[in-house]
């Protein structure tokens, strides 16, 4: 395991308290390609930022229709199947929006930065949906039955939607009831069985691990992990996919992290240094590469950094170490196009702390990291 360490380090004061994240790469013309930062705050503005040293810094804020409410969630798709994604996000009562991304103004000149304009986004969906909506996310995978939103509720209840293009919103599918806390979950891709999505429950009650199959009505496996006698009691394990998409796992102490896929009862685990506890995590993987990464930190602000390809045939070490300040509560992390992935903390002030990881087998990682 390698320590990096950081520079190119810029600081920006934000106004407000964010509440949500997203980043995402996504084009604005044929040949420009941007990274956009996404943030949602507790007043329900949304805020579209541009990131990188070479591109003009823009800033655009959307004002939801559903002002004062904080924005709960806010998720990025291809909705409609025109290789242009549209900004998705609920607040606290359950409004929904969609928003264009900004677009290349017809009169700018890609080929001279200088002159390079960027539409205002427009709003693109309003629907109402179901209050305490807590977690969201987009299966954004091309699908002839229309793209998937899966929610977790605060009532202990998972939904999905289907966006219909024909009346421009989300129509519900299916409902889980699970009568049980949940403590996180993780949405991870199948990739023995044609990729379809799932989630893995990590729960309180009889079982520890739930598996809810996204293409059924039911619960597909309910796992209780047997454990040894002398393991302590107060241990807490997060159950992640094994290839994740999304992982959302509120602020608790987690002491181990088990890794498996779909309804196996195999697990391996990310091996963590003694008193290290995951305050907080996130994961995803690269469609293009099927590697996948997750992301943890703990209460000191210790970042470790794992990255693996499946089928895994044993327990995965960390690869990186670097540090990122103390009370982070959300990290959202996301694969770039090139062999490396953008991650972004937030911590409980609202500020958010940006950072790049570069992997090669050639040269030393580089990481890269901008204070907002």
């Amino acid at each position: 395991m390698q320590d990096i360490t950081g520079k190119n380090m810029k600081k920006i004061k934000l106004k407000t308290k964010v509440t949500s994240i997203v980043f995402v790469e996504e084009k604005i013309s044929e040949n420009l390609l941007y990274k956009w930062l996404i943030t949602g705050d507790e007043g329900g503005e949304v805020r579209i930022q541009v990131i990188g040293d070479n591109q003009k810094t823009e800033l655009f804020t959307l004002t939801s229709v559903d002002l004062d409410t904080h924005i709960t969630c806010i998720c990025v798709a291809d909705l409609r199947n025109e290789s242009r994604k549209e900004i998705v996000v609920i607040s606290a009562n359950g409004t929904l929006c969609g928003y264009t991304f900004p677009l290349l103004d017809k009169l700018s000149d890609p080929s001279v930065p200088e002159s390079i304009s960027l539409l205002q986004p427009v709003i693109s969906i309003h629907q109402t949906m179901l209050p305490n909506i807590i977690s969201a996310f987009i299966n954004d995978v091309t699908s002839v039955n229309g793209k998937e939103l899966y929610v977790m509720m605060t009532d202990r209840v998972i939904r999905s939607y289907r966006f219909n293009n024909r009346y421009n919103k989300f129509i519900p599918t299916r409902k889980w009831d699970l009568l049980i806390n949940i403590d996180a979950w993780s949405i991870g891709c199948d990739f023995k069985h044609n990729f379809f999505h799932y989630a893995q429950l990590t729960v309180r009650g009889q079982y520890n691990r739930l598996v809810v199959d996204f293409q059924s009505q039911g619960i597909v496996a309910a796992h209780k992990v047997q454990k040894q006698r002398n393991i302590n009691t107060n241990e807490n394990t997060l159950y992640l996919a094994m290839m994740p998409a999304f992982v959302y796992c509120p602020i608790k102490q987690w002491t181990k992290i088990a890794v498996s896929n779909f309804s196996s009862r195999t697990y391996h685990y990310l091996l963590l240094p003694d008193n290290y506890y995951v305050t907080c995590m996130a994961a995803c993987s690269s469609q293009k590469t099927d590697q996948s990464y997750a992301v943890c930190v703990n209460d000191s602000g210790v970042v470790l950094i794992y990255s693996w390809k499946c089928p895994l045939e044993t327990s995965i070490a960390p690869i990186y170490r670097s540090f990122v300040g103390a009370d982070v509560k959300k990290i959202y992390i996301y694969p770039l196009n090139t062999e490396s992935i953008a991650a972004i903390f937030l911590n409980y002030l609202g500020n958010i702390t940006y950072a790049e990881y570069y992997y090669s087998d050639r040269t030393s990682p580089i990481y890269l990291i901008n204070d907002f």
